[in-house]
């Protein structure tokens, strides 16, 4: 059965409501948090549902090559593994919903990453759906990605009042995989 691809280079050129400039930062720092780890282009990802069951398989790949420059620029891991989280979720959603249209939100407490919605609706933001994101460049006994899953559901819920439906993204870059949830409002 051949994977579905993620691939990082498509953030480089931009999508809606990613420029270029934000979507080559949140791709290397993907490559950088996966290379990291010792992933190679090729690794696979696993996309878990909150039950734990994989629900897509995705081989991800990029051309970026990690100079030694480069890997000074991502030294606060933290905020590299949070960016990288950012770079998958945005194509996770790209492959599993119908979303292809990104707005980063003010950091003003609503507690997700981005609203959601088609290109080609009509409508606002507002009017779709939302998306929280987090990572994790290798999950502890006391950091697992469901702890973080449960964490950012209840994090999204601070939005609820707007009425869309919410997604929350949380990926490990040791093994690598992902949960992925859609909570229906």
């Amino acid at each position: 059965m051949p994977f579905k691809i993620l691939d990082l280079e498509k953030l480089r050129a931009g999508i809606s409501g990613i420029d270029s400039d934000f979507g080559a930062y949140t791709s290397g720092c993907a490559v950088f948090c996966l290379t990291h780890q010792g992933h190679e282009s090729g690794v696979i990802l696993e996309v878990k549902d909150i039950e734990n069951k994989v629900i897509e398989t995705f081989k991800i790949i990029w051309e970026k090559e990690l100079t030694e420059n480069s890997r000074q620029s991502y030294q606060d891991k933290k905020d590299t593994a949070n960016h990288a989280g950012m770079a998958l979720a945005i194509l996770l959603i790209l492959q599993l919903t119908d979303y292809d249209d990104f707005r980063r939100t003010e950091s003003n407490g609503v507690g997700v990453d981005f609203m959601l919605k088609k290109v080609s609706d009509d409508f606002d933001f507002e009017s779709s759906a939302r998306l929280e994101v987090s990572a994790i460049l290798a999950t502890t006994p006391k950091n697992t990605l469901r702890t973080r899953l449960n964490i950012k559901i209840e994090q999204s819920k601070k939005s609820d009042y707007m009425g869309t439906d919410a997604c929350v993204i949380v990926s490990d870059f040791k093994k690598p995989e992902t949960f992925y949830h859609l909570r229906l409002v």
